[in-house]
This record gives structure tokens, sequence and C-alpha cells, in this order.
């Protein structure tokens, strides 16, 4: 455990169940205890709310070779809700139920998330998973989604918006799990743009934004600062060394873009190569339109830019800049444009700690030093 994680730990001591969630050795024995089956246990994904709690989706192996999925949940000592959930745990069947009291720690079956509870056929395979959030699975030529009640509406908008813009066609739908079924598109999913891609992505971005999007929520100036107050909150509870230099990258942004507020249109709202499909007969569709929103014109490029930069380090900025903006062939402000890139960066700072990168506190560092040094050349 690194030390950062001894410190997060003994600064939040009425949530016991954080070191079996930052140690998954210590994790794994404990659930071997419980289900002699299980082999090993690793988190690969972590939302931590200090002194609330700690939601975390654990990749389980098994000693026959069968891999699954489950969650744990870290609740304080004091909580209240820590007799009925375990209760509620102990009253359903199948699959992972466990309450382990020491630790104020349940964890569970996806199947038992009492936000989703996805009615998820056995044969499907889940293909991404945050608890009490939402739980994506293929079950042959479709693709399952299953979301919280109260994001459900939005996100059969967003999916529908999807849909008609190229996007997987929507299959049925059940409000009742709230659930949406959509078909399965088949193609690749991009790992890495050169420029001829990424000029076809920037003419998909400038084509979607032709269609009308009123019937989305609007991202706001103020929504974007805010959600950069809550990112620079996590950086100050996690790593607070890095807490002055991305406060003063975040005070630049804001200056940047203080007097920016054009005319929004739809956006796909977290755009990502790997939300990006290349079928078999060439064309590009744009996946996983949860977020979709109506935003500045340069919200896709600058997120797509900074994810990019994010996830591949050795990325040149200006040149995937410059080729998304030869296919997109509107008009845009480049300085705008910059500091929204800024801005994404920014927010994907703590990725590496909610990812479980074993070297987090490093990557963090490298990634603050990055969106600096890039903030510095626009």
């Amino acid at each position: 455990m690194h030390p950062l994680e001894h410190r997060l730990i003994a600064q939040d001591p009425e949530l016991p169940g954080l070191v079996l969630l930052h140690d998954d050795d210590a994790l794994s024995a404990v659930l071997r205890a419980h289900d002699p089956t299980i082999h090993r246990a690793r988190v690969h994904y972590l939302r931590y709310k200090p002194h609330t709690h700690c939601l975390a989706a654990l990749h389980l192996e098994h000693h026959d070779g069968k891999q699954s999925h489950a969650y744990a949940k870290a609740l304080p000592r004091a909580s209240h809700d820590w007799d009925w959930q375990q209760r509620r745990l102990h009253k359903r069947h199948g699959g992972i139920r466990l309450a382990l009291a020491a630790h104020h720690l349940l964890i569970a079956s996806p199947e038992h998330d009492r936000r989703l509870n996805p009615d998820l056929p056995p044969e499907a395979t889940i293909l991404r998973y945050k608890p009490e959030r939402r739980l994506v699975a293929r079950l042959g030529a479709h693709l399952l989604r299953y979301h919280t009640a109260a994001d459900y509406p939005a996100i059969l908008r967003a999916a529908s918006t999807g849909a008609a813009l190229g996007g997987a066609p929507i299959h049925s739908t059940d409000a009742s799990h709230a659930n949406i079924t959509t078909a399965w598109l088949e193609g690749d999913t991009l790992h890495h743009a050169d420029a001829a891609t990424a000029a076809h992505i920037g003419a998909c971005i400038a084509r979607i934004q032709q269609s009308p999007a009123d019937h989305l929520p609007h991202t706001t100036p103020a929504g974007e600062q805010h959600s950069l107050a809550q990112t620079l909150a996590t950086i100050d509870h996690i790593y607070p060394e890095l807490t002055p230099a991305v406060a003063a990258l975040i005070q630049q942004t804001g200056r940047a873009l203080a007097h920016d507020n054009p005319a929004p249109c739809l956006s796909h709202g977290d755009l990502s190569l790997d939300q990006i499909i290349h079928s078999p007969d060439g064309t590009y569709h744009l996946i996983d339109w949860d977020n979709a929103c109506r935003a500045t014109p340069d919200a896709d490029l600058a997120t797509l830019i900074g994810k990019t930069l994010a996830h591949t380090p050795t990325a040149d900025a200006h040149t995937l800049r410059d080729a998304l903006l030869d296919g997109y062939a509107r008009p845009i402000n480049r300085h705008s444009l910059h500091w929204r890139t800024i801005a994404a960066l920014i927010r994907l700072i703590p990725e590496p700690y909610r990812r479980r990168d074993p070297a987090w506190p490093d990557t963090m560092r490298a990634r603050l030093e990055q969106t600096a040094q890039i903030a510095a050349q626009p």
C-alpha cells in the first residue's frame, strides 16, 4: 500500500472498509475465508466520498478458472444504513452476498445492486459496471444497459438522440428495470487516431452539431466551473501536495473562458476514442451517449483531445488538434478550444486513483505536469 493510501485511511477512521478496498491481497484473504471458491479479488474502480461511503467494482478470479464481477460498499461505523442494507442482502438469493461487520463492508454480485436491480440473463457478459450507477452487458447481438431509476428518463432521451445520429438502434426499453436494450454495433473500437482518422472524427462531430438539441440539458459555464471545483476537492483529499498547482490551473482556465459563452449545440458530452466504432463499411459511429447535452461547439473536440493526450502521453497536442479541425471544417475559437482542453485534462487528473492504477500518485503527478506544459503552449 502506498504511503498516500495509509494517510488517506488514517484521515477517515470512521470508514473501516477503506483498508480492504486499498489492499487487494487483504481483500482476497477475507473473501476466501467466506467463500473458498474465490482465488483473488481485484478492485478496478473506486468512488470515494470522504466520511460518507466508498463504492468499488471488483473483479473476482475463482479457483475453477471462472471470473465474475461484484461490488463493495464501505459504510461509516455510525451509519444508520448498515443494519437494513445487510438485512436486505441476507433476504436475497444467489450470487455473492456478504456483510463484513468488522469492516462495515457489503460485498455482493451485481444482481444485488440496490440502485440498479439488473434483471441480467445468466448468459450475458458484463462489459462495464459502475456500482449504483450503471451496468452494460452483451447478450448476443444486443447490448443491455441498466441505470438507476432517477437517471433512466434522461439516459433514454440521450440514447434516442444517439440512435438517430448513427449510434446503436434501440431494440426495447423497460422502465420497471430502468433497462435499455440496443443493437450491438459491429466494428473496431478506436485506440489511436492518425491524422486521417482524426479528420474523419472531426467531420463526424461537425455533422452531429447540426441536429436539434433543445430536448437535452444545457452545460453552462457555472456547471463547468463546479465540475472543476469538485475535481480540486477530490485531489485535495487524496493527494493534497498537488492542490496548489491544480488550483492555479483552474484559475487560469476560469479567467481564459470567463467571457466565452457561444450558442450551445448538440454535444456527445463525454467523447473519447473508445467511444467511437469504426464499422466494417468504413464509417464511424459514436456510442455511449449517456452524457448527451447542449454545450459549446468546442466541447466534444476539447474532451476528445484531452482524453487522448491523458491516455497517450506521447501524442502531440497540436498535431491531433489540427487534424481534428481539418475534418471539422467549421469556424472555431482556438483560444477557447485550448483552455477547454486544459479543463478536460484537469478533470482527468484523479482518474488513476479511481481506476486503481498501482502507480496512481506518479501518474497523477505526470498528468498534472503534462497539463501545465500544454497550458503554457497555446
